[in-house]
């Protein structure tokens, strides 16, 4: 799973299909086609989430709840990790920000192919 994380706000969303920006503007970004691959822009950074822990977590969660007390938080699954994405990884492309949206779609569509490209060399 991707997250974005704009450093403008503090904030973080999750990366969707449609364009996510966030309420100060200094970042968006969305998932191209194939769902791997992904366009950001602004400050914009990228975290990735193991959704497999992350769902293993929630059950373990669900299951035990009669269990537990209630307070206000509680701990997902120890083995959660998250972790940033660097700048230049293959499937996240930085779209510049001086683009306008038909030359955004444009960049983003020939990314788009590149990033298929290295993911069938994996």
């Amino acid at each position: 799973m991707k997250l974005l994380f704009c450093p403008e706000c503090e904030d973080v969303r999750k990366l969707g299909y449609s364009r996510t920006t966030f309420d100060c503007g200094a970042s968006y970004g969305w998932y191209e086609k194939d769902g791997h691959c992904a366009s950001i822009g602004g400050e914009a950074l990228v975290i990735g989430l193991d959704n497999n822990v992350l769902v293993q977590g929630l059950e373990e969660l669900e299951e035990q709840a009669h269990l537990r007390p209630v307070i206000d938080s509680y701990s997902i699954n120890p083995q959660l990790t998250a972790w940033l994405f660097a700048e230049g990884y293959k499937r996240i492309k930085r779209v510049p920000s001086h683009l306008t949206k038909v030359e955004e779609a444009m960049a983003c569509d020939t990314e788009y192919q590149i990033c298929m490209e290295a993911k069938d060399d994996e």
